[in-house]
This record gives C-alpha cells, sequence and structure tokens, in this order.
C-alpha cells in the first residue's frame, strides 16, 4: 500500500498524508461516543497475539499523548491513569483488556469497527496544517521488525 501511494503521489506531485491505524480507530470511538464529555482520553488496541497489544493514548482533539508501544495486558495496565482520567479502550484487541480493566469506573470499551472514513477529519487537519511525508523516505512504521518463518503448506518445501 504505502510503495502504492509513493508512485502515485510522486507521479501526480500531490503531497503524501499518513494516518496512524491506532489514530484511525480513536476516531472512530469519538465519533461513535460524540455524546460523551470532552476531556476522555481514547486508547485503540491492535491485537498482537496472546495478551499484548499494539497501543497508545490519544485525548480528544486525536493529539498522541505517549509513545506507541506493545503492552502485555494485566491488572496493573492502565492503572494509573484509569484511577483518575476517564479511558476509552477500542479496537479489535480491546476485548482482551475488557476482561482485566472493567474493574475500573473509568474504563469504557467501545467496539467501533475500523474504517476508512475515521481518517478524513485527521487528514484534513494535517493537509491543513501542512504536514506532509517526504515521497523519497517515507516508510510505514511497523513496531515490531517482521521475521518471516518456514512455511508450512505441504509440498511447498523439500
Amino acid at each position: 500500500g504505502a510503495s502504492t501511494t509513493k508512485g502515485l503521489c510522486y507521479a501526480l506531485d500531490i503531497p503524501v498524508i499518513t494516518i496512524s491505524t491506532l489514530l484511525s480507530i480513536a476516531e472512530g470511538a469519538k465519533n461513535e461516543l460524540s455524546h460523551l464529555e470532552k476531556n476522555i482520553w481514547f486508547a485503540p488496541m491492535i491485537d498482537a497475539r496472546r495478551m499484548e497489544v499494539y497501543t497508545a493514548l490519544y485525548n480528544a482533539d486525536g493529539d498522541l499523548l505517549n509513545d506507541i508501544h506493545a503492552e502485555i495486558m494485566d491488572h496493573d495496565s492502565f492503572k494509573d491513569i484509569l484511577e483518575i482520567q476517564k479511558v476509552i479502550f477500542c479496537g479489535n484487541g480491546m476485548p482482551k483488556s475488557k476482561e482485566i480493566l472493567s474493574q475500573y469506573t473509568h474504563a469504557i470499551f467501545s467496539e467501533t469497527p475500523l474504517s476508512a472514513k475515521n481518517m478524513i477529519l485527521p487528514a484534513l487537519k494535517k493537509y491543513q496544517n501542512a504536514q506532509f511525508e517526504d515521497v523519497a523516505y517515507f516508510e510505514p512504521f511497523y513496531l515490531k521488525e517482521y521475521i518471516p518463518g518456514k512455511s508450512t503448506v505441504k509440498g511447498l518445501h523439500k
């Protein structure tokens, strides 16, 4: 996807705007739960297998409050934050957090699905602020390095 984007943007001489998947998930939850107060934070989560999720914290304006990171969910996850701040947990990693964090009154859970429509407002904000990527040097951000394993498809390897 990034290669296609870079090729099109280079050929058409148009800027590249990138939107984090986590931000897109947070935007979807914000749009769904717009009736809630405006000082709520969002913790979008992408399932990373076992009890691990990729996550970050965003405020209601879409500003990143901490680094995107891998979090192994346990009873201490988000504890300090949830004692003082309401947080909406969303994304396909949210069910893991719901089992553990539902004990906190400040934890709110959203099952809003991921959708490209949730990229529109963050992209517009970046466009208005001229926050473009360098077409030649942009690379997608992957939290962990991909390490391919040997295929288990029968007959593929001798």
